[in-house]
């Protein structure tokens, strides 16, 4: 109040008589007017406050500016641990792992070489393959390089080369990461690994395996390698090391059900039914579904074995679950019967995959009409002919 002049004081003044004389007329106004007078009567009241409060604001920090500003004493007294724990810091000597982990920042500063090298990974690599082959000559040149600027070479010739496709190359450098670097190419090793399997390139996904030797606890030791690698052996037929792979698959966890599904494969051309049912078996008690293929891969395996019965409890469970058996599941097990020359049997599968709402195919029709032709039922012969024709 004191910071504000008289000429403040009348200008609220006569602001505050404006008001009350507005409110007065409004207010004797509103008793006989509609609703619509009274949001009037609001509005105007609003714009009068709002005028006020920024006349009032406008001459506090005027006259706030004419007073000097308030200023603090200065604190004489230190915060208690402030002080003591710079001193302590400064008397400190640098810690073994802060010095690793400069050295680990500075391994990781950028080298000219290698990053010319990139470069030309992605935009010639021919090029690249050059300068690393003339790197390479000069020995203490590459040997002096870090384990991060090797490593980010290495990994960029890698990936290149499998780009373009030379994978002879690939492998040459693979194996030249292991001279160099040691347990350190690693993590190369297992990505590489990864990747041709997902590729599709599974005989260089085992050589790569094969310039690796492996040790408990490295970044090779991994679950999704060795399930890569499982995959990579079933693919390539090299169904001795099938087993190897996949007992290390389970040292490090359970296996998935594409691991199940690949070793099921490895059984039922190795071992035949029995092994690849118990496998089966095992995957369903550990909670995992198996899909169509391995389920008909069994199934296959059991007609092979001329386990007809066994075969038929195997699609009884299939048609248990929704979107197992399929037309493929059905041929194969009338096959069977076709060729142990149960036809009744065969005939049987053929009317159970129609009541399914499955529709027969060729091979359905090809399998009925070779299994009456050769027990010399042509009657049955000419009917399966007629339906296929229809």
């Amino acid at each position: 109040v004191n910071a504000i002049s008289d000429l403040d004081a009348k200008i609220i003044n006569s602001v505050v008589a404006a008001v009350s004389e507005l409110d007065s007329k409004f207010l004797t106004a509103a008793s006989a007017t509609s609703v619509e007078h009274i949001e009037l009567i609001t509005l105007v009241a609003l714009c009068v406050l709002w005028a006020c409060l920024y006349i009032a604001n406008r001459w506090v920090r005027r006259a706030s500016a004419k007073t000097p500003s308030y200023q603090l004493p200065p604190l004489r007294t230190q915060l208690p641990g402030l002080s003591s724990w710079g001193a302590k810091r400064k008397q400190q000597p640098p810690q073994p792992q802060a010095a690793a982990q400069r050295g680990k920042y500075a391994a990781r500063e950028t080298n000219p070489q290698t990053e010319q090298i990139l470069h030309n990974c992605a935009a010639d690599f021919p090029k690249a393959l050059e300068l690393y082959r003339s790197l390479r000559h000069e020995k203490p040149d590459l040997e002096g390089m870090s384990t991060h600027a090797r490593g980010r070479m290495f990994t960029g010739l890698v990936m290149a080369s499998l780009r373009v496709g030379l994978l002879d190359t690939m492998l040459q450098l693979l194996h030249d990461a292991h001279a160099l670097m040691g347990a350190d190419s690693a993590h190369l090793f297992a990505y590489c690994i990864k990747l041709s399997a997902s590729k599709r390139l599974c005989e260089h996904g085992l050589a790569i395996y094969r310039l690796y030797k492996w040790e408990s606890g490295s970044a090779m030791d991994e679950k999704t390698v060795w399930s890569s690698l499982v995959f990579c052996a079933v693919e390539t037929k090299a169904y001795d090391s099938c087993q190897f792979f996949f007992n290390r698959v389970q040292s490090l966890g359970n296996p998935s059900a594409k691991d199940y599904g690949h070793m099921i494969r490895c059984k039922c051309a190795v071992e035949g039914w029995q092994p690849a049912l118990k496998l089966l078996e095992r995957m369903c008690a550990a909670g995992l579904q198996g899909d169509t293929m391995v389920y008909n891969m069994v199934l296959a395996a059991c007609v092979a074995g001329g386990e007809m019965d066994v075969a038929s409890t195997i699609l009884k469970k299939m048609e248990t679950q929704e979107g197992i058996a399929d037309v493929i599941t059905y041929n194969t097990l009338a096959k069977g019967y076709s060729r142990a020359g149960r036809m009744d049997k065969c005939l049987e599968v053929y009317e159970n995959m129609r009541e399914k709402g499955f529709v027969p195919t060729q091979v359905t029709y090809g399998i009925l009409l070779d299994g009456y032709i050769n027990d010399g039922q042509v009657e049955k012969a000419a009917w399966v002919f007629e339906v296929m024709v229809q």
